[in-house]
């Protein structure tokens, strides 16, 4: 007569557990709109992903022009300029990564506060910042590089 009773009651413990994990997995499933703004965000951290390995670079060239201006107290006054110039540049394009490395959100704190279509164009936006940034990198680096083989 126990065993009537145990077993139902067993069984229905059982099957109200396997609803609560059911429900929950449904519940972190990726929607279509969720697929597209991770797809945006991949697109904007690949770009960050190829300017971030250029900072070792651009810091050396800053070193370079710096060494240069020291290590050459006669170099005329134009050329001077411009070196201490490009070193602002440089540093220009380093402090512009940090600021963009310290504002940019992460995707899960963005699907919090916003809707899909701010999502998209904070996105957007943070682009157009990166590629500016890789912009002042490229520049600021090709003008070193082509000063330091001037006053060499």
């Amino acid at each position: 007569m126990i065993r009537l009773f145990i077993f139902p009651l067993l069984l229905s413990l059982l099957a109200c557990g396997q609803n609560t994990s059911h429900g929950s997995t449904e519940e972190k499933a990726p929607t279509d709109l969720q697929a597209v703004e991770s797809a945006r965000w991949d697109d904007v951290m690949k770009l960050h992903d190829k300017v971030m390995p250029l900072m070792g670079e651009l810091n050396r060239l800053k070193r370079e022009v710096a060494g240069q201006l020291e290590q050459q107290p006669d170099l005329d006054e134009a050329s001077r300029q411009q070196g201490e110039a490009i070193i602002a540049a440089l540093e220009e394009a380093d402090e512009g990564m940090m600021e963009w490395m310290y504002e940019f959100k992460q995707l899960e704190v963005l699907q919090r506060k916003l809707d899909h279509e701010g999502i998209l164009a904070y996105l957007q936006e943070e682009e157009q910042r990166i590629g500016a940034v890789e912009q002042q990198f490229a520049t600021s680096m090709g003008q070193a590089e082509e000063w330091l083989a001037a006053v060499k």
